[in-house]
């Protein structure tokens, strides 16, 4: 816990005071942008690299591999339709754990 004495207004009550923070949360807002920004970027060259190569699989460069593009098969289940279509099925396949999601609010 922080000894940073806070001086704003009342904190919000069962929150913990992050005013000694503040540098570090800037940075991570700065590093979430700069994220964004380069997931895009990363996109929008692989979606170049992936139009050229069309249906083909592998690109190369000067004669050397250095891409490639395969199809596979992805199996996934639907929640939902097994519902309902099976509730007791669903019901005795539920694995519930308790989570933490952070979320960097502003």
């Amino acid at each position: 816990m922080s000894t940073w004495t806070y001086l704003g207004t009342d904190p919000v009550p069962g929150s913990v005071v992050l005013d000694d923070l503040e540098i570090v949360l800037e940075y991570l807002r700065r590093v979430k942008q700069r994220q964004r920004y380069y997931t895009e970027l990363r996109e929008s060259l692989e979606l170049v690299i992936k139009d050229r190569l069309g249906e083909t699989e592998v690109g190369t460069l000067r004669g050397v591999p250095v891409a490639t593009f395969k199809k596979s098969l992805r199996i996934s289940v639907s929640i939902a339709r097994l519902r309902a279509l099976h509730p007791d099925v669903a019901k005795a396949c539920e694995d519930i754990a308790e989570v933490r999601t952070f979320v960097l609010l502003g």
